[in-house]
């Protein structure tokens, strides 16, 4: 049975990125980049990464088999970010286009990082499991998504680039907060002027 091809679907009407990813895709083994769904033809590609815009139909999507979808924003209000995550989505790009940002989320995607240990990870009573994205906090467990467990172990160690913009870093701490908060009534991040986030326990 011939192997699927990797391809990048992109749904997106930024032009810019569009001619940026053509400049980068020799990059991703044999890939090829896709504009547009046909369901006839979708079975024989093994989708890496989906790229569209933040007024996308996102259930036009929902069929296809891939975790790494990347949205485009112009619009960066509050109301954009929520719609976006409650649809399970934590890639987002912001317009101008941040392209060391862009390449990192391909090179995740496409399994060419190192992915995250698999170990457990102890600091001054908080214990985080990578493995299954979990984080036990004076006897309660706190169940994360893989960018809070990635927060977070940044946090602790100080080890692992955030590939993420600081608006979306300030919202995936608010809500490693409010999970905390709610569980075991501590704030456990908190933010410094000239210093940015760290762990207050």
């Amino acid at each position: 049975m011939k192997a699927r091809q990797d391809a990048i679907l992109f749904l997106s009407r930024n032009t810019a990125l569009k001619e940026l990813l053509r400049k980068k895709i020799n990059h991703f083994k044999d890939s090829v980049l896709l504009n547009k769904i046909s369901l006839v033809n979708i079975a024989e590609y093994n989708i890496r990464v989906i790229i569209l815009d933040e007024q996308t139909d996102y259930s036009h999507i929902k069929e296809i088999d891939c975790k790494n979808i990347i949205v485009v924003i112009n619009n960066k209000s509050q109301e954009t970010y929520n719609r976006i995550f409650e649809n399970d989505i934590y890639h987002i790009l912001e317009v101008p286009i941040n392209e060391n940002l862009l390449c990192s989320i391909l090179l995740k995607s496409f399994e060419l990082l190192q992915d995250r240990s698999s170990r457990k990870i102890k600091y001054h009573g908080l214990t985080l499991d990578l493995e299954s994205n979990f984080a036990i906090y004076k006897d309660c467990k706190v169940n994360l998504t893989p960018k809070e467990a990635d927060v977070l172990h940044h946090l602790i160690t100080k080890e692992k680039q955030l590939s993420l913009s600081a608006r979306y870093l300030q919202v995936v701490t608010s809500r490693i907060n409010r999970k905390f908060k709610t569980c075991t009534d501590t704030k456990i991040i908190r933010s410094r002027y000239g210093y940015g986030y760290y762990l207050a326990i």
